[in-house]
């Protein structure tokens, strides 16, 4: 699952955070419950990957 958070979705988190040199709006992707197949289970098992979170920054 692919869920994306920014300055309309979450609004108190994302809009207009403060930096040193003015404000950012914020974009952040998280990707969950990756299932890994492998092709050796012998040598690697399947699984399933935990959450990956990716934040940047959104030109104004």
């Amino acid at each position: 699952m692919v869920s994306i958070c920014d300055q309309i979705s979450c609004a108190a988190s994302h809009r207009f955070q403060p930096t040193g040199r003015g404000v950012v709006n914020l974009v952040s992707v998280t990707v969950s419950n990756y299932p890994f197949v492998s092709m050796v289970p012998f040598v690697m098992p399947s699984i399933t990957f935990g959450p990956v979170n990716a934040t940047m920054v959104q030109p104004l």
